[in-house]
């Protein structure tokens, strides 16, 4: 036994030094020893005159962290072959809705950005009022949509307000806190991540850029929205608080640029009258309110 034993012995050692000498080195677990390669930096590891092919390649050397998809999502918007195509998403915000004549955000936001890059503006406003998550959805399956998608550097997403049954929400909701409308809030969200995943995969321009903004208010607002009573006012602040909070995290997983469009018209605080900014419906941005948005989208793009 003790002659087993020797010559067991003397083989291990013969397979360290075997080791050692191909560029390997003993990792030591709870059932023995295994040999696992060596890691090195990336400075230390340039391989010299007189390095082996083993030592110079690592199978195990772990992988650069990836960034997060949010650190590519803000990346400088310039256009392609001289010209910025800006496409816009969505319902009768971005669409102008009741501002009859008015120069819209994204048609602002597409022109300011073009000239900036010192390139010519090429707008698409493909906006819809009334669109729900489920009608864009059903759009960016038209041969239209995904031509455009493919050829936009920007595309600008505001979607969602719709979806909510308001009226009902506020009798079923005033005298609850958040979680009385989450449900139906995580619905509408779960579209809106749908449609930036399917948005992002479509844009095949070189630095293609996708923002999606919230609401600064998903119902009636100013004047029109105090005039509902303080249940509504109370209900429809709760969605949009927490629209805009999902949104946000949305955005960041996916790779979006999220535009916060409360605080510019609501203030900090979210208390601030924003009548001014709103047409006589206080449904839809005024001309001013148009320009306060763009000039939102703009700062988020810089």
């Amino acid at each position: 036994m003790k002659r087993i034993l020797k010559i067991l012995s003397v083989v291990v050692a013969v397979v360290i030094v075997a080791g050692i000498a191909i560029g390997l080195r003993p990792y030591t677990h709870a059932f023995g020893s295994v040999f696992q390669n060596r890691y090195r930096s990336s400075a230390a590891s340039a391989p010299g005159p007189a390095t082996s092919a083993f030592s110079a390649v690592s199978s195990t050397v772990t992988p650069l962290q990836a960034p997060t998809p949010a650190a590519y999502a803000a990346g400088q918007v310039t256009g392609h072959g001289g010209t910025l195509v800006t496409l816009g998403l969505g319902d009768s915000v971005p669409q102008g809705g009741t501002c009859t004549g008015c120069t819209t955000f994204i048609e602002r936001v597409g022109t300011d950005m073009a000239r900036k890059a010192g390139v010519k503006a090429a707008v698409h406003n493909e906006s819809v009022s009334g669109y729900k998550t489920a009608d864009l959805l059903t759009q960016l399956e038209s041969n239209n949509a995904k031509a455009l998608l493919a050829t936009s550097d920007l595309a600008i997403v505001t979607i969602g307000a719709n979806d909510f049954d308001l009226d009902t929400m506020v009798g079923q909701c005033a005298h609850s806190d958040a979680s009385c409308i989450a449900d139906d809030v995580n619905g509408v969200t779960d579209r809106v991540r749908t449609i930036l995943e399917r948005v992002k995969a479509a844009m095949k321009t070189p630095r293609a850029t996708v923002v999606v903004t919230g609401y600064w208010d998903v119902g009636l607002d100013g004047k029109a929205g105090r005039e509902n009573g303080p249940d509504y006012v109370k209900v429809t602040d709760m969605i949009t608080e927490a629209f805009n909070a999902n949104v946000k995290k949305i955005a960041h997983e996916v790779g979006a640029v999220y535009v916060d469009f409360r605080t510019p018209f609501r203030g900090a605080d979210g208390t601030r009258d924003d009548t001014a900014l709103l047409t006589d419906d206080g449904d839809h941005p005024s001309e001013q309110g148009h320009k306060v948005l763009a000039e939102a989208v703009e700062a988020a793009l810089s």
